[in-house]
């Protein structure tokens, strides 16, 4: 039985929700899902691990050229006034 109390939900017989009022706890543990494998399931982690590991160097490759670029109008502005331009 759901009570809205203060706009909060409560379920006083179990005292446990989905964050979905209209959706009961005990319809997603009778839930049958399947999953890959142990094998498949540690590639797919490794898998994981390289790619966030090209993201990180990614990363700090964008952030190096940002700050090439932000220094990039102060070098003009020297070189335009030592008249190297």
């Amino acid at each position: 039985m759901y009570v809205k109390d203060q706009g909060k939900i409560t379920n006083k017989e179990y005292q446990e929700i989905t964050n979905i009022p209209h959706l009961e706890k005990d319809i997603f543990y009778n839930l049958s899902l399947p999953l890959p494998s142990l094998s498949i399931q540690h590639r797919i982690a490794a898998d994981l691990k390289e790619k966030m590991a090209q993201v990180e160097n990614l990363q700090s490759s964008i952030l190096n050229q940002q700050s090439a670029i932000d220094a990039l109008p102060q070098v003009i502005l020297r070189k335009a006034f030592r008249g190297e331009l």
